[in-house]
């Protein structure tokens, strides 16, 4: 199966971008057909002028990206698929801030996306999400000075899934599929809970203090 990303000009009107990612994720998740992720039946019935979808079985509404990492998040689909390209094709990692004058859009949102991607591939290596203790600041700047370097320091429950994506990473750089593995991770991955998406956003051009998110 080809990325919409391999097509040469794939970034052309947007409408069309958009829906040539939706039927690459719908073909990634469900290769035999569309299931309801509640019940895994298959009297599915499309509500296209709301993108859902509505299972005759046990009578659950849901979309493409319900319980994935892509859920609840207002970015399109194609922006996302964009991230996840210049996130494997970076050499250190891609800093919020140079991802917002890609993306447009606010800090915040482009730091979520990558938390989210990162948050993915922990879980992709097997690594259960935890919030490690507290009150640790000497480990907190020795690792920022250490190993995350341009993402300046970090609050240390953030760092496992920082080191994750640089693994992530340096995996895939052979990987011909790379791409699609990726996406595969965060289709796979459980969506974070309401209290890691909320919490105090960092602010631009300041370094980024431990967050509660």
């Amino acid at each position: 199966m080809r990325s919409p990303l391999d097509d040469p000009g794939w970034l052309g009107a947007l409408e069309q971008t958009e829906e040539a990612c939706r039927r690459y994720l719908e073909e990634l998740r469900w290769p035999d057909g569309i299931s309801c992720p509640r019940c895994e039946g298959r009297s599915i019935t499309p509500i296209p002028a709301r993108r859902r979808f509505y299972c005759g079985r046990c009578r659950h509404f849901f979309s493409l990206t319900s319980g994935t990492a892509f859920h609840n998040s207002h970015l399109p689909i194609w922006k996302w698929f964009l991230t996840i390209e210049l996130v494997l094709d970076s050499d250190g990692g891609l800093p919020a801030n140079e991802l917002t004058e890609v993306l447009g859009g606010n800090y915040a949102t482009a730091w979520f996306v990558e938390h989210r991607i990162r948050a993915a591939l922990l879980e992709a290596a097997g690594v259960r999400r935890h919030r490690p203790p507290a009150g640790c600041p000497t480990a907190e700047r020795t690792y920022a000075a250490s190993r995350v370097g341009r993402h300046h320091q970090l609050g240390l429950k953030y760092l496992p899934a920082y080191e994750a994506e640089r693994r992530w990473r340096t995996s895939q750089r052979d990987n011909p599929h790379a791409f699609r593995d990726t996406v595969l991770a965060l289709l796979r991955a459980e969506p974070l809970s309401k209290d890691e998406l909320t919490g105090r956003r960092p602010t631009p051009g300041r370094r980024e203090p431990t967050r509660s998110a």
